[in-house]
């Protein structure tokens, strides 16, 4: 019967160890209470696209038309030609290439990592050794009185 206990107390001890030294919930429960360890930083991402030229010709018949038109827009051209002879209409429509960026900005929260002054590693050490000194002296003074 000690020996179920033992093996059970053993597995608790080592199932507390194994469970509670996850550095993920270490570090979850260190953002929490110091959310200044957080850094709000940007990642960039440019897409660009491609726009290949483009040229498409249609015939229309038609019964009057007497002119040429030309549409010319920064990125595309249209032009319709009358052709008197055999009373159509020819368009000629061209889609010039172009190139189009695009940037993203894409938030993210980094840890900042910063190296402890000689206060902040040592400081407690310094103040607890001195309440000990300061403790000892004081109850050698009462000892020296009483007796």
């Amino acid at each position: 019967m000690k020996k179920v206990v033992n093996y059970i107390n053993i597995f608790i001890i080592f199932a507390t160890i194994f469970t509670s030294c996850s550095p993920q919930r270490r570090l979850n429960f260190l953002i929490k209470k110091h959310p200044e360890l957080l850094k709000q930083d940007t990642l960039i991402v440019r897409d660009t696209v491609i726009i290949e030229s483009y040229s498409h010709d249609t015939i229309t018949n038609i019964q009057l038309h007497d002119s040429t038109t030309v549409i010319n827009n920064e990125k595309v051209i249209l032009k319709y030609f009358y052709d008197t002879l055999t009373k159509e209409i020819h368009h000629h429509v061209t889609c010039i290439g172009d190139t189009i960026t695009k940037e993203i900005h894409i938030p993210y929260e980094v840890v900042v990592v910063e190296e402890l002054t000689f206060w902040q590693k040592y400081g407690s050490i310094i103040i607890i050794s001195l309440f000990i000194i300061l403790s000892l002296l004081f109850f050698k003074k009462i000892t020296k009185i009483l007796l």
